[in-house]
């Protein structure tokens, strides 16, 4: 069952978005080649998500969501410069990292892939 991505007003404007298209390509012994896009939903769009400034007791909120969602289930959100709310999931080859930035206060980063469902 799809979440909300937790404390989404907490996430930094350092954030970034990147897209990708999927295609399959058929290469010709002359040179030519063709290109077709790779189903129906072939942009792949993928998110660096950061947040900066948390508490602890933030961290540790942010933490558990992704502990609990086990880096198999959805989370919604609406991302920047974007006003429909979409479906990601973390990539299957990031990391959760957390990173203390000086006092009490942490740093979080992790990227989140796009799917549909």
């Amino acid at each position: 069952m799809a979440q909300p991505l937790p404390l989404q007003d907490k996430i930094s404007q350092g954030s970034t978005r990147s897209n990708r298209y999927r295609a399959k390509k058929a290469q010709f012994g002359n040179g030519y080649s063709q290109r077709i896009k790779d189903g129906i939903n072939n942009k792949i769009r993928t998110l660096e998500v950061v947040w900066q400034h948390l508490l602890e007791s933030e961290m540790q909120t942010v933490e558990t969501a992704f502990d609990v969602n086990e880096g198999v289930d959805v989370f919604t959100y609406i991302p920047f410069g974007e006003s429909i709310e979409q479906q990601f999931i973390q990539d299957v080859d990031s990391t959760l990292d957390i990173v203390p930035t000086g006092g009490a206060t942490y740093t979080i980063s992790v990227i989140l892939e796009q799917v549909y469902e």
